[in-house]
C-alpha cells in the first residue's frame, strides 16, 4: 500500500479544520471520493482516505475501511468460466442480504474486468462489506453476480451467481462453487 502524504501529519481533529471535507462541486468531481460515499463509507471519512493516498483508490479503500472499524475486504481476483466466448464489460455485483433476501447494505461493483485470459476474467479488486461480519444475521449470505452487456440484446445478463455465508469468507482464498 501507498504511504500517506506527509503533509497530513497529526490526528483527524487536528487536520479537520481548513481542509475538512464539504459536500463542494470539487468534491462532486473527485471520482474517488464519490465511489467510496457509493460503496456505504461516510463522506468525511472516504475524503480523509482520498487526500491521504491521492490517486490510489485501493489504498484509500483499505485506509477507510480501517478506519470505519467493523469493515472487511473480499478481495475477487479471478474467475474461470466453461465457455470460452468472451464477454463485454463484464463485472461482479456484490449484495449482503438476510435470509428473506432483504438487503442489509447496499450492492457494490466491482470495476469492469482487468482482461480476459484463456478461460478466465481476471479481475483483482477488492470490496469492502461495511457490516461488521460479527453484526450479520447467522443466515445472511454475500452473493456475487457476474454481469456483462449482451450488445444483440443491449441490456446487462447475468452470465452465472455464487454465494457465501459469511463464516465461509475467511482470511485466505476461498472458492465458491
Amino acid at each position: 500500500a501507498a504511504a500517506p502524504a506527509p503533509h497530513l501529519a497529526g490526528t483527524r481533529e487536528q487536520r479537520a479544520g481548513a481542509d475538512h471535507p464539504s459536500d463542494t462541486d470539487s468534491d462532486r468531481d473527485n471520482p474517488d471520493l464519490e465511489q467510496l460515499v457509493q460503496m456505504g463509507f461516510a463522506r468525511d471519512l472516504a475524503w480523509e482516505a482520498v487526500v491521504t493516498f491521492p490517486g490510489d483508490l485501493e489504498a484509500a479503500m483499505a485506509s477507510a475501511a480501517a478506519s470505519a472499524g467493523g469493515a472487511w475486504g473480499i478481495s475477487i481476483e479471478k474467475v474461470g468460466l466453461k465457455d470460452t466466448k468472451p464477454l463485454v464489460d463484464p463485472f461482479f455485483m456484490i449484495s449482503v442480504l438476510d435470509a428473506q433476501g432483504g438487503t442489509i447494505e447496499a450492492a457494490q461493483n466491482t470495476g469492469i474486468a482487468v482482461q480476459m485470459v484463456a478461460r478466465y476474467i481476471i479481475v483483482n479488486q477488492t470490496i469492502y462489506i461495511q457490516t461488521p461480519k460479527a453484526a450479520l444475521p447467522p443466515d445472511s449470505a454475500i452473493f456475487f453476480q457476474l454481469k456483462h452487456f449482451k450488445a444483440k440484446e443491449k441490456k446487462m445478463s447475468v452470465k452465472f451467481w455464487a454465494f457465501a455465508t459469511p463464516q465461509m469468507l475467511t482470511s485466505g482464498s476461498v472458492n465458491l462453487p
